[in-house]
């Protein structure tokens, strides 16, 4: 039932506690950001949803290119949490040395680490692997995108917004970004481990919001909004939680 009167998207939710959630100040809500840096926030948004935003949603209904500054922070985003899922999946014991070595980037960069430091151990040479990858990601991004800075003869915001993507890398690092995404999807997004506990958040977050909705007055939120407006709140509240709090709340009020 509730499925259907809303659902959540992680991205309006940002900008929504940047421009509204967020009370800090007594003559206006949320933050008072500039435009570009809300454009920037805002990475993914339905249509539907963008004819809601008013001046921040018009690029997606245009389909338009955000400004070089959110383009960059989406590759800058992207190539973090690539390489910090890697170590991540190493240090959760998800992701074996042997299968890294399998992904021919990381084992090209890894040979090149030993042949410096012949003595190194395992998890120093991922560490070292990872950061020399990341760098490499880096700086093809820098002079890939300044060439076609360079070449695109910018002069305003609209010949950013109305020409194709500005901010991007090269050919053959594109490559090398699929092989890792690709690498990661299998070895560890689809980990069955990863899989089961990912079903259990979805558990979790869907058994709090039915309940919350149910009752309310458990969060201290008067049962007197339309079905919408309660559900937003609620939303508001479960996504405000820190891991072990949505734990300990599901155990309290679910059980």
């Amino acid at each position: 039932m509730y499925e259907t009167i809303w659902s959540f998207e992680h991205n309006l939710q940002s900008l929504r506690i940047i421009d509204f959630l967020e009370n800090d100040y007594i003559d206006f809500k949320g933050l008072n950001l500039t435009f570009e840096t809300r454009e920037g926030v805002l990475k993914h948004c339905s249509k539907k949803n963008a004819h809601k935003l008013g001046d921040v949603g018009k690029r997606f209904i245009k389909k338009t290119q955000p400004s070089l500054e959110a383009q960059l922070v989406n590759f800058a985003d992207e190539i973090a949490y690539n390489h910090h899922d890697i170590d991540d999946g190493y240090r959760s014991g998800l992701v074996t040395f042997d299968q890294l070595r399998d992904l021919s980037f990381f084992n090209d960069i890894c040979k090149e680490v030993k042949i410096v430091s012949p003595t190194i151990n395992d998890k120093q040479c991922i560490k070292s692997t990872i950061r020399r990858m990341m760098n490499m990601f880096i700086e093809d991004l820098c002079t890939h995108s300044q060439n076609k800075i360079d070449q695109a003869r910018l002069s305003s915001i609209d010949d950013v917004r109305n020409a194709s993507p500005i901010i991007g890398l090269s050919d053959n690092m594109v490559k090398k970004q699929q092989l890792v995404k690709n690498f990661l999807r299998k070895k560890l997004y689809l980990h069955p481990r990863v899989k089961e506990m990912t079903d259990n958040a979805h558990d979790v977050i869907e058994k709090l919001f039915k309940k919350l909705m149910q009752n309310p007055k458990i969060i201290n939120i008067k049962n007197n909004d339309s079905e919408d407006d309660l559900a937003i709140m609620i939303s508001d509240y479960i996504a405000g939680m820190t891991d072990r709090f949505a734990l300990q709340t599901y155990e309290k009020i679910c059980k």
